[in-house]
């Protein structure tokens, strides 16, 4: 009696390590595949400005009204001409609402072009109504009261302006027309592009037809990286479930291999052993072909990444002096609300990718130290039998 409790107990004990193991590996993995999923959402959202390219000027100068509208008029001229918009930083400026007496300090950009190529708004600022900007949520809270200042009016410098719309992103920002406040301050493009347009290319074609000489700010590297971070994840988790497949297939080898005899006399396996096997090979079965399915829609790469030959050490060579001068260049220049923007969101895709990669590796120590255990118990109880074998042998004789 007292034997069967104590093998009850420790049947027990092991249960329930297995229960904790196992409610583990749910926990990480649910928590793995939610970091996966965020960082991948952040991701997508990067690829919008894969086709939307910013370029900085490359001398420093920025350029006036009169000669935005100058090249303005070359691009209408040109065979095909660019979708684009000039835009600079004017500074903190003082919005005002004089109804209430209430002031706001907000960054102020002007565009001309466009103000879909910088900002996302509720309405475009395209220049088709004079005297209208956009402001962000906190710069219409704070003068208004509200989070929606449409239609209504602010004054900055002595001068009205009608609230087109709202910004949706930049909250304490606020777009005028590059032509309502005569600025000198437009020294960055943005133009929109396909996606097989190299950034030389682009910076070639910019400069012979509309004079615009600039460096562009290398966003599609940065999205590719995190893409590749993402692919490595599921290309580390379908060679484990590859391995795990694997794994099964040698299990119900092993477990026939044993019982041959069994099964030539005309037994067949238990069903519910069967049952599961099947299950478990189905299921990681479907698991790899839907990563398969993933990584085929999810590899994209750009046209300047992909070499001539893959030997090609010119190619790569090249590659990585571009890169590394453009990503040097982006760290260097001022940073506006835009790309702040596209910093922040690259910024937590890459943390919820890392805590994502972190569940991975803590579930494959998990894995690694239960099969430790495995091989260290088995062969524990190998050598017991072996010893308690040889004493059989010793007590015969």
């Amino acid at each position: 009696m007292k034997k069967y409790r104590k093998n009850t107990g420790v049947r027990r004990d092991r249960w329930k390590k297995n229960d904790a193991a196992a409610a583990a590996f749910v926990f990480l993995t649910v928590l793995g595949l939610l970091f996966y999923y965020l960082g991948m959402t952040r991701q997508r959202e990067l690829e919008r400005y894969d086709n939307r390219i910013t370029l900085i000027r490359s001398d420093g100068n920025a350029y006036s009204c009169m000669e935005a509208e100058q090249m303005r008029i070359r691009n209408q001229e040109a065979e095909d001409p660019f979708s684009y918009a000039l835009w600079g930083k004017e500074g903190i400026r003082q919005l005002q609402n004089r109804d209430l007496g209430r002031f706001a300090e907000t960054e102020i950009y002007v565009v001309e072009g466009s103000s879909s190529l910088l900002f996302t708004s509720s309405v475009i600022l395209d220049g088709t109504v004079e005297k209208s900007c956009l402001i962000g949520e906190d710069t219409a809270q704070a003068l208004f009261g509200t989070d929606d200042a449409t239609g209504l009016s602010i004054t900055m410098d002595g001068s009205d302006y009608v609230v087109l719309g709202m910004l949706t992103e930049a909250e304490r920002s606020a777009v005028f027309q590059a032509k309502d406040l005569n600025t000198n301050a437009l020294d960055r493009i943005n133009i929109q592009v396909s996606d097989d347009v190299t950034l030389s290319s682009l910076e070639q074609n910019l400069e012979g037809e509309l004079g615009f000489e600039g460096t562009a700010l290398d966003y599609r590297f940065i999205t590719v990286l995190l893409g590749a971070a993402g692919f490595g994840l599921c290309f580390l988790l379908w060679i484990w479930l590859l391995r795990l497949l694997l794994e099964e297939f040698r299990i119900f080898r092993r477990e026939f291999t044993e019982n041959i005899e069994y099964y030539k006399n005309g037994h067949r396996s238990d069903p519910v052993y069967i049952k599961g096997v099947a299950i478990r090979i189905g299921g990681i079965l479907g698991i790899v072909i839907i990563l398969l399915i993933f990584l085929r829609f999810q590899v994209q790469i750009p046209e300047d990444l992909i070499p001539p030959k893959w030997s090609d050490f010119e190619f790569w060579e090249r590659l990585i002096n571009d890169k590394s001068e453009r990503m040097l260049n982006w760290l260097r220049c001022e940073k506006g609300a835009p790309e702040l923007l596209y910093l922040e969101k690259s910024a937590l895709a890459a943390v919820f990718l890392a805590l994502s990669y972190l569940c991975y590796i803590v579930l494959r120590a998990i894995n690694f130290g239960r099969n430790t255990r495995k091989r260290i118990n088995k062969a524990g109880a190998a050598e017991k039998s072996a010893k308690h074998q040889i004493h059989i042998q010793a007590g015969e004789k």
